[in-house]
């Protein structure tokens, strides 16, 4: 589970909002779901079981991030380093290349219009997701949510029972870890697809190469101008070709009032109304 901090930043040139963990170890709850929620907009139906939780998490930053989920939906990898005193301040010496391998992608979130009600998704925020979350809230949230909800939340799992999220529901899994709302899949269906693509490619460089072990804004600011500048310098031209100005300005898709612009409207699109104004 992770509270979600928006940044802008002259060295994307254009503005960009990435998050990172600073919230509690694990976020989880709810049982095995089906995965199989209709999808809207021409995408495939989810498929395999949903561990019915939140998955892990990175682990509050500072600490080892190679703890297992209290749901059961897969431990953290902690491809990110040890942020817990045995290894590297990946923070503030991040990596100066980051391995192929730890860049998965976009993937094509599945999209379940109706799944969650604004309720629903305002309950998940606060719970998981929020200054005020905690894993007993988040826990609490999961085991009482309805299954569909849940379902559209985690998205589709590989490996079994409870399963690996792939990062294709409204939360936003990387290396099987928690990063937040699905911020690409709502920008690939307000027919963003290449900033989606290129945003994904960026954000998941930025946190490989150290950055998802800052603890504070500043230190994050300063990790992600050292990393922009070398292990994922390649990732910057694209993104920005892709993701102009004006798909994070006033009247744009993820502006401060588009429909991508906030938590609650990126969980809208994806598992609520499809409007992305939180219901």
């Amino acid at each position: 589970m992770l509270r979600r901090i928006l940044i802008t930043t002259s060295i994307l040139t254009v503005a960009a909002s990435f998050s990172f963990a600073q919230g509690c170890s694990s976020s989880s709850g709810g049982g095995t779901s089906s995965g199989s929620g209709s999808s809207s907009g021409g995408e495939n139906d989810a498929t395999g079981s949903s561990s019915g939780s939140a998955s892990s998490s990175s682990g509050s930053v500072g600490d080892d991030a190679t703890g297992s989920s209290s749901g059961g939906s897969g431990s953290s990898s902690g491809g990110v380093g040890d942020a817990s005193g045995d290894g590297p301040d990946l923070c503030t010496s991040p990596l100066s290349t980051v391995p192929a391998g730890m860049i998965t992608g976009y993937m094509t979130v599945m999209q379940t219009i109706g799944a969650c009600t604004g309720t629903d998704i305002s309950g998940f925020i606060t719970a998981c997701n929020s200054s005020t979350a905690s894993d007993t809230a988040c826990n609490t949230w999961f085991n009482g949510a309805p299954q569909n909800c849940a379902n559209c939340l985690i998205g589709p799992v590989t490996g079994g029972d409870p399963g690996n999220p792939t990062g294709q529901g409204g939360i936003w899994f990387w290396n099987m870890e928690n990063i937040g709302v699905n911020f690409p899949g709502c920008m690939d269906k307000e027919g963003q697809t290449a900033c989606a693509t290129a945003y994904a490619n960026l954000a998941e460089c930025i946190y490989a190469a150290g950055c998802l072990q800052c603890a504070d804004q500043t230190s994050f600011d300063s990790c992600q101008t050292t990393v922009a500048a070398g292990a994922c310098k390649s990732y910057v031209a694209p993104y920005q070709s892709a993701c102009p100005q004006s798909d994070f300005g006033d009247g744009g898709v993820a502006g401060p009032t588009g429909p991508c612009g906030t938590d609650p409207g990126v969980l809208s699109v994806i598992c609520g109304n499809g409007s992305g104004d939180g219901g």
